[in-house]
């Protein structure tokens, strides 16, 4: 007898099954602290946002307006890192600070393979069975539970970037509002994911507008061009890094056949860009507002091989005098 066939859907199921399965012993485990503070430090000190939200809405009545606790108190929308308004939020509230970040984990890990299945079944057009490997193979790949021990609570959130790919390549205008939702996501709590994600995207764009042109050389090219700026950027050089900005979509658009299908590319990027931005104006405008507080935060970013670009100088972060509540409410 011959097993059944296995559609989308099943797919989907097993995907669904062999990832709670994996995560099962992330929920018998008492808290999520690893025992290393030099680790625990920064993971522990991220999600104090949302347990500040959690207190300031179910203990003290109030809407999360400011985090009263940390700093002496600042906007929420002002902290890259505060979820107070993402949403979040609502399973923290429901599960509480540490059950709660163990279902976002498990719910993100899932929509990581989902994406990857996704992008596999429709962008590069594999059987549901080949599809349904590749989701298996990024939920098992150890890479979420590597970013969750010696990584950052923000990195969780690059794992909605298949997901985000496959709803501006595939699909109508409701995917592209999805994919625009789920980056919106990423602006609210995920830090240097966002432009990481966001320049990501860009490429993704390009490359796949190159691999259905007739002139792939021209496109070859002209994905090479706007490419190169950012490792150039990395030794300095700004004018040329500039020239080569512009030489690159010169030679895109110089073409009449690649302008054709380049054009509904940039459309759809246009659309999920514009979603995200849109419904993250709140937060852009807390971090402009932090921006000209003057403070300075220590831990600035000092990378030069990161994805973000230009690398220029550290921006502003948190003011000087920043305090934080202990972390024993992560230990279980």
């Amino acid at each position: 007898m011959t097993p059944p066939a296995i559609d989308s859907r099943r797919a989907v199921l097993v995907l669904a099954v062999v990832t709670l399965l994996f995560a099962l012993p992330m929920f018998t485990a008492d808290g999520f602290g690893s025992g290393d503070g030099w680790r625990d430090n920064d993971w522990l000190n991220t999600r104090l946002f949302d347990a500040l939200a959690a207190d300031t809405i179910l203990e003290r009545g109030e809407f999360p307006l400011r985090s009263h606790l940390v700093g002496g108190g600042f906007p929420t929308l002002a902290h890259p890192s505060d979820g107070s308004w993402s949403p979040t939020l609502p399973v923290i509230l429901l599960f509480g600070p540490v059950l709660g970040t163990k279902v976002l984990l498990l719910l993100f890990l899932f929509l990581g393979g989902l994406g990857v299945f996704l992008c596999a079944r429709d962008v590069v057009e594999l059987e549901p069975p080949a599809s349904l490997v590749a989701g298996l193979f990024m939920v098992l790949s150890g890479w979420a539970p590597g970013m969750v021990l010696v990584g950052f609570w923000n990195q969780i959130f690059s794992l909605l970037a298949p997901l985000i790919i496959w709803g501006m390549l595939k699909g109508g205008p409701r995917r592209r509002l999805l994919s625009g939702f789920l980056l919106a996501m990423v602006l609210q709590q995920g830090g240097h994911a966002f432009p990481a994600l966001c320049v990501v995207l860009a490429l993704v764009t390009l490359a796949v507008a190159a691999t259905e042109s007739r002139t792939p050389w021209r496109a070859l090219g002209g994905l090479l061009l706007t490419t190169v700026p950012l490792a150039v950027a990395q030794v300095g050089g700004l004018p040329l890094v500039a020239a080569l900005a512009l030489a690159g979509p010169a030679v895109l658009l110089s073409s009449a056949e690649l302008r054709a299908t380049l054009l509904p590319r940039l459309v759809s990027l246009t659309a999920v860009l514009g979603t995200a931005l849109a419904l993250g104006a709140g937060r852009l405008a807390g971090l402009l507002y932090l921006s000209r507080l003057g403070g300075r935060y220590g831990h600035s970013l000092s990378r030069h091989d990161a994805l973000w670009f230009p690398v220029g100088r550290a921006v502003s972060a948190l003011p000087a005098d920043v305090g934080q509540r202990g972390t024993e409410t992560f230990r279980g």
